[in-house]
């Protein structure tokens, strides 16, 4: 018969009950992976899990495709979110992460298409890449103030999303970060000093633009030659001499998307 209960940590145990997934113990949870090494539960239909306090890390591919699961309460004792660690768990509406948590792995809440806001908190200094990616049903992140780089492809796909607040500590933002949110038209960013950005990170954004060289350039950093459209302009702020821009290679600028940029 199927097994409903085992071992998923050095000093980590589990069950199940009526679809509820316990997880007794302390210390961190067995790193899986998929195919060869798939955690056990991931061929029974939970709909919810109960971590304790104690429990250090989720482990990758925990709950790879647990289709079912529909909320977790990841408890404060929590200090890393492994890679796919809910990779796929297309019913997830709602997490909560807390304070004490400081990394989240590649994929970690990848593919939750039924999850609508997030909260990352300030115990986190970056985000790693493809973290929240493909995420279609988020309408809400909230990034904190403690985050200096937002990883290769983090939010791409989240097509949902309206506006995004970039804080001033961001130095980088990755690859394909923003990609294909095409209903992103607020962009704030807080720094000073423009962050860099990798390839495209904010391709395909906006719901009537196809790619960035729809964008209307408000501002040019002297360095700046040649206008994102090809084109040419060197137009000024309307809201006065911009802090803030977009890094693009070695070019900056502060933009706007449609009327929406607001600079800091």
């Amino acid at each position: 018969g199927t097994c409903t209960a085992g071992q998923c940590g050095d000093s980590l145990y589990w069950s199940i009950e009526n679809d509820t997934l316990f997880i007794t113990g302390t210390g961190a949870m067995y790193d899986y992976n998929y195919p060869d090494n798939r955690a056990p539960w991931q061929a029974l239909a939970i709909t919810s899990v109960s971590l304790p306090e104690g429990i250090t890390s989720i482990g990758d591919y925990a709950f790879l495709s647990c289709s079912d699961l529909t909320s977790v309460t990841i408890p404060n004792s929590v200090t890393h979110i492994g890679n796919s660690a809910f990779l796929g768990c297309t019913d997830l509406t709602s997490v909560s992460i807390p304070n004490s948590v400081t990394s989240l792995g590649e994929y970690a809440f990848g593919y939750c298409t039924s999850l609508t806001s997030i909260i990352i908190p300030n115990s986190v200094t970056s985000i790693s890449p493809l973290a929240f990616s493909g995420c279609s049903g988020l309408t809400s992140v909230s990034l904190p103030n403690s985050i200096t780089g937002i990883g290769d492809g983090t939010f791409a796909g989240c097509r949902l999303l309206t506006s995004i607040t970039i804080p001033a500590a961001v130095t980088s933002i990755g690859a394909y970060a923003f990609t294909a949110c095409f209903g992103l038209t607020s962009i704030t960013c807080e720094a000073t000093t423009p962050p860099s950005c990798g390839t495209d990170c904010f391709v395909h954004i906006g719901s009537s633009l196809s790619n960035r060289r729809k964008m209307e350039c408000v501002h040019q950093h002297p360095s700046y030659r040649r206008h994102v459209s090809g084109r040419g302009s060197d137009r000024t702020c309307r809201r006065g001499p911009c802090r803030a821009g977009i890094k693009y290679g070695n070019d900056h600028l502060a933009h706007r998307i449609r009327s929406r940029y607001v600079c800091p």
